[in-house]
């Protein structure tokens, strides 16, 4: 009698219940990581387009700061990169701790003024090295 009690009171998983589990984890991580691979693509994207917001906002800094100082508005690149510093553009630009290297160029006119071209391009061994070049044509104010 006490033999048939003891193998009544033991405790464990079955193995169907073991495989069952394994297959539910299996999906979860079938569905879970193209999501999070896709997740990573988008933020080396968006780490993208806010360097190239930044290249924006640098010439747009250069471009007040030589109205200001010569009360004559830009119209080429040479008058934004031959100012004192740090209002000038400096070309190529990558600040310590940058992923992106900015280069700026003359660009074509946009809506009849000259523009600055800023190109943004991942720097080696960063996370977005991989991540395609990107232009941006900002218009000179």
């Amino acid at each position: 009698m006490e033999r048939k009690y003891l193998l009544r009171s033991q405790k464990g998983f079955t193995l169907i219940e073991i495989i069952s589990v394994l297959v539910l984890l299996g999906i979860l991580a079938a569905v879970a990581m193209p999501k999070f691979f896709d997740l990573q693509t988008q933020s080396r994207l968006n780490a993208r387009a806010a360097a190239l917001s930044e290249g924006a906002s640098q010439v747009h800094q250069a471009a007040a700061f030589f109205l200001l100082t010569t009360g004559a508005a830009p119209t080429t690149l040479a008058n934004l990169t031959g100012l004192a510093a740090p209002n000038n553009l400096t070309t190529p630009w990558a600040p310590a701790g940058s992923s992106f290297s900015l280069t700026f160029a003359g660009g074509p006119l946009v809506s009849g003024r000259p523009s600055i071209t800023v190109t943004a391009t991942g720097i080696a061994g960063t996370p977005v090295a991989t991540v395609p070049v990107a232009s941006l044509n900002v218009p000179i104010p």
